[in-house]
């Protein structure tokens, strides 16, 4: 029990809700504050900052980071293969809420400077790709 209620605080201080059932959806209109929500998100669930694009989850519930190729000190690109895949994250709707779910751990994060509608094209929609920074 001790160890629930830790882990239930651990993610309030973080805001994060470990389940969703949201329905997918999408940006509405894409905000300098909203944008800050997503990358503030998506830098806590992989502990790395990330650039987000303007139109991130604007026309796909799907958020896709690919993690950034290697370079060389003269900025060419490094040798070798990466073999982690991506992460990705879906964004749902709940009631009038905005929620990035990191699609690995299951794990939630609230937009609060966002706002949604659910998205006509759902899971089903190719999504762009990001690199972390």
């Amino acid at each position: 029990m001790v160890r629930r209620l830790h882990f239930a605080s651990l993610c309030l201080a973080s805001l994060c809700v470990t389940t969703s059932t949201g329905a997918p959806a999408a940006i509405m209109e894409s905000t300098p504050a909203g944008r800050t929500d997503i990358e503030q998100a998506v830098t806590a669930a992989l502990g790395k900052d990330v650039l987000i694009a303007d139109d991130a989850l604007t026309k796909s519930s799907l958020l896709t980071i690919e993690r950034r190729i290697p370079r060389t000190i003269e900025g060419r690109i490094g040798s070798g293969r990466i073999l982690d895949p991506p992460e990705t994250f879906q964004l749902v709707l709940e009631g009038d809420q905005c929620i990035l779910v990191h699609d690995r751990t299951g794990e939630s994060y609230p937009l609060e400077n966002a706002r949604c509608r659910v998205s006509p094209n759902g899971k089903d929609s190719a999504p762009p790709s990001y690199e972390n920074r």
